[in-house]
C-alpha cells in the first residue's frame, strides 16, 4: 500500500494545459494557490485501497505539516521531513533513518494537489465539474490506456482545500501485496484519499529542525534523543 500511495504523491505541481471551461480552470487554480507555500498548514488523511471485487483491502492514516516550503508527513509507522537543508525520512518500526542534503529547487511532493500536473498535461484530460452543496466535485477523465482511469477531486470551492481525491486505477499497477488479497472483477481498483480537520493555525515550526532528529560532530551523525537506537543512513556524501 505505501509504495502505491508514494506513488500517488510522488509528482510536481507544474503548469497546466488543457482545452476546459472557466469553472474547472478557477477551482484548480483555487487548489494551486491554496497549497502554495502556506504559512501555516496541517491536516489528517486517511488513504484506503479498494480492490477489484469492491472489498477494501488495506488502509493507511497519517497527519501532514507544511509551512512555505519546509514540510512534516506522518503516514503508518514512516515519517517524511523537509526543512531548508535536509529530507529525513524515518521508519519508526524498523528504528531507521535516512539523511540527505534537500535538492535544490525540491518541492513538496506530498502535496494533495501534487499530482495535478501529470493529469491535466495530457491533451486528452476531459473535465467534468458539479455542485455538491458545499463542496464541488471535479472529475479528470483520463483516455485508455492511462495509468489512471479517472481522479475525483471534492473540493471547497471558497478555499480550494481538497477533502477527497479517489483515483480509479488499473489493478495491475497496483503492489503485488494487495494484489494477492484481491481477485479483481473489473481492470481497476479505486484509491481514496480523505482529507480533514484542516487548520492553518500557527504551531511549533521546531519540528522541521535537525536538532529533533539528529546530532552531527564534524562528519559523524548520531540520532537525537528521542530516536536513540535509530541507525542512520547518510546517503548524501557531504551532509552540509
Amino acid at each position: 500500500m505505501r509504495k502505491l500511495i508514494f506513488t500517488l504523491v510522488g509528482m510536481t505541481l507544474a503548469a497546466i494545459g488543457f482545452a476546459a471551461g472557466d469553472n474547472p480552470r478557477a477551482l484548480l487554480l483555487k487548489i494551486q494557490a491554496f497549497y502554495a507555500s502556506p504559512a501555516y498548514l496541517q491536516f489528517d488523511m486517511a488513504y484506503t485501497y479498494t480492490g477489484g471485487t469492491g472489498k477494501v483491502i488495506d488502509s493507511l492514516y497519517g497527519h501532514f505539516y507544511v509551512s512555505k516550503n519546509r514540510y512534516r508527513v506522518f503516514l503508518d509507522s514512516t515519517e517524511t521531513v523537509a526543512n531548508e537543508k535536509h529530507l529525513i525520512q524515518l521508519f519508526h518500526k524498523e528504528k531507521m533513518m535516512l539523511v540527505a542534503n534537500r535538492p535544490s529547487g525540491n518541492v513538496n511532493t506530498t502535496s494533495p494537489a501534487a499530482f495535478l500536473d501529470s493529469l491535466l498535461l495530457k491533451d486528452s484530460a476531459a473535465l467534468t465539474l458539479s455542485d455538491m452543496g458545499k463542496l464541488q466535485e471535479l472529475k479528470i477523465s483520463l483516455p485508455p490506456g492511462s495509468t489512471y482511469k479517472s481522479v475525483t477531486l471534492r473540493v471547497n470551492p471558497k478555499t480550494g482545500f481538497i477533502h477527497q481525491a479517489v483515483y480509479e486505477i488499473k489493478t495491475e499497477e497496483a503492489p503485488d501485496d494487495l494484489k494477492k488479497n484481491d481477485t479483481p472483477a473489473e481492470d481497476y481498483a479505486q484509491v481514496t484519499v480523505t482529507y480533514s480537520n484542516c487548520s492553518g493555525e500557527p504551531f511549533d515550526t521546531g519540528i522541521f529542525e535537525d536538532a529533533r532528529f539528529i546530532k552531527q560532530d564534524v562528519e559523524e551523525l548520531s540520532p537525537a534523543a528521542d530516536y536513540a537506537g535509530y541507525v542512520i543512513y547518510n546517503t548524501t556524501l557531504n551532509l552540509k
